[in-house]
């Protein structure tokens, strides 16, 4: 007796999602006037794969680090020196 865990049907909902990712980033790209192939679907399947992995880090823009009037050097060196 075999066992069918349904493993093929979250590898084909998987490919559905990469489609869409896939189509959406094509959309994107011709709204910025980019080339279509900027963004391969191969990129689109390898990005979808590894998304769960991915983790938001918020910061201050590079622009932002050197504007004398939001240095956060004083916060910063507080917790450098813990």
């Amino acid at each position: 007796m075999v066992i069918s865990l349904g493993l093929s049907s979250y590898h084909e909902q998987a490919a559905r999602d990469a489609e869409l990712v896939y189509r959406y980033a094509q959309v994107l790209l011709r709204q910025l006037n980019q080339s279509s192939d900027v963004i391969s679907e191969s990129d689109i399947r390898q990005f979808c794969k590894h998304a769960s992995e991915l983790h938001v880090i918020r910061g201050s823009s590079i622009a932002e680090e050197y504007e004398a009037r939001v240095s956060n050097a004083p916060l910063i060196g507080k917790f450098l020196f813990k």
